[in-house]
């Protein structure tokens, strides 16, 4: 892979066990949680997450994050779209995306995102040593997995992969760090 810091290496990391149980995943900067997050009707149940961390001779970033649902490759990929927002409009290499300002990305569910406030900066001080972090909850409650924004602060977009049959098959953040 060719990337401005020289040639990379892309590594999946295993992030947790995202744990939906509203049946809508919600992907939002977890400072900024009930900021009008993209949200993606899912199946409930726990769902593996997993970066692919680029490493570079400049160091490592998450260039995305996936959350599967189901053990099917997907056969085609939509952005993830609020009722408002109409492709028609958009032009060359624009998309609709997840607004980040705290430098910081999650999967959640839905209920998570409605019910919490800003989280406090204090519970994501391990992201500055590792890429990824949960916040648990007590189960049968949803947790959060929160894991490093790319190249930060920004907008990136959110793609549902589907499988033939249009089902959910997993969620993508692209953090926009190559060129197709």
């Amino acid at each position: 892979m060719r990337h401005p810091g020289g040639p990379g290496v892309v590594e999946p990391v295993d992030a947790g066990l995202l744990r939906i149980v509203s049946g809508e995943l919600a992907v939002s900067d977890p400072g900024l949680i009930g900021h009008d997050p993209r949200t993606v009707p899912v199946p409930r149940g726990e769902f593996p997450v997993t970066l692919s961390l680029l490493h570079t001779t400049h160091g490592a970033a998450v260039a995305a994050a996936r959350v599967t649902f189901l053990d099917i490759p997907p056969r085609e990929w939509d952005m993830a779209l609020r009722a408002d927002e109409d492709l028609r409009v958009l032009g060359e290499g624009q998309f609709y995306g997840v607004g980040v300002d705290t430098g910081t990305a999650a999967f959640m569910d839905a209920t998570w995102a409605g019910i919490e406030g800003p989280l406090d900066d204090d519970l994501f001080m391990p992201l500055e040593s590792r890429p990824s972090v949960e916040l648990p909850g007590a189960e049968p409650e949803p947790n959060l997995i929160a894991f490093r924004a790319g190249r930060g602060d920004g907008s990136y977009p959110v793609w549902i992969g589907r499988t033939d049959d249009g089902q959910v098959g997993c969620v993508v953040v692209d953090f926009q760090l190559h060129r197709a």
